[in-house]
């Protein structure tokens, strides 16, 4: 009832555009599962956009654009290339998971506790004798007590025969939850859990701010005025005031999160002749050494399927 109240107050250009972007994400993640790519086939390896003659690559670049554009109106803006390229930057996370298994690894143990994980992410000790007494009022610990919820769902749910440590495998899954629609569904309903505190399957900018591993005494007020502008610039994709459905995929990273973005706004920039903040086939296609090296196609590797695009 609360939300059908809500959507009788919008137009229905506006029901339609949430719809659109709501959509958005499964459109890029169906794209995955049309090409298999799964970001960490070892044939990949031996593939290298570069070879193909220019030609080709901009015929299959092209292609890819038509995948890209959402909505089909003929355009590529930073919303479609944001949703694009965040997806492409969990497949290389994922990809690259692979090889920072071995390197995390400590010596003799068989497999990664979600403590020597957080150390590595985080910078802090939380094992052994050297390990550091976690404070909650401490601001150096801000970032890993605001991430904690995040973190700790994605390791559960990475964590599939639930031994409390991650094999090379279900690392891979903690990297790149995505890659497996199971598992994608239960980080996010964990992650969920922990902060939706009235269950109304979303997260309002109060829940948001109050979502703490441990609520600190006091929190310093320029870092709440920083969380507070990344739910409204970065999450909260419609700005709708909550944080929702496929929106919980930016909350659930906010590194790959800022990423995406940063890239989309860098490609419009410097892809966008008639500076309408839109790209047409022919401004990327103009520009393919740059989107070939760019996260947005995985280093082109999203080019490596052609007949499948």
């Amino acid at each position: 009832m609360k939300l059908l109240g809500a959507l009788l107050f919008l137009t229905p250009s506006e029901v339609e555009s949430k719809d659109i972007k709501q959509k958005m994400m499964e459109n890029r993640l169906k794209f995955d599962r049309d090409v298999v790519i799964h970001g960490d086939d070892e044939e990949e390896n031996d593939w290298d956009p570069w070879d193909l003659e220019d030609d080709e690559l901009q015929s299959r670049l092209r292609k890819l654009v038509v995948r890209m554009d959402h909505n089909r109106d003929g355009y590529v803006d930073k919303e479609e290339l944001t949703s694009w390229g965040l997806v492409s930057i969990y497949n290389i996370q994922g990809k690259d998971g692979r090889e920072d298994y071995e390197f995390l690894l400590h010596d003799g143990a068989s497999g990664l506790d979600f403590d020597h994980l957080s150390d590595d992410i985080y910078g802090h000790v939380f094992y052994g004798d050297e390990a550091e007494p976690f404070d909650k009022d401490d601001s150096i610990y801000d970032e890993y007590n605001k991430m904690y919820n995040r973190d700790k769902a994605r390791f559960d749910a990475a964590d599939i025969d639930h031994d409390g440590k991650l094999t090379e495998e279900e690392f891979v899954y903690f990297k790149n939850p995505l890659k497996n629609e199971e598992i994608k569904q239960s980080v996010l309903a964990e992650a969920l859990n922990s902060v939706d505190t009235d269950r109304d399957g979303k997260i309002s900018l109060q829940e948001y701010l109050k979502d703490w591993h441990q609520t600190p005494s006091n929190v310093d007020e320029e870092f709440m005025e920083l969380e507070t502008d990344r739910f409204k610039d970065e999450y909260d994709r419609d700005s709708n005031g909550f944080i929702e459905a496929d929106e919980l995929i930016f909350w659930l990273s906010p590194d790959n999160t800022e990423i995406a973005i940063d890239e989309a706004e860098h490609l419009i920039d410097m892809c966008d002749e008639d500076e309408d903040e839109r790209l047409t086939p022919d401004e990327i296609v103009d520009n393919h050494d740059l989107w070939v090296d760019s996260d947005a196609t995985e280093y082109g590797a999203q080019l490596r399927h052609y007949d499948e695009l």
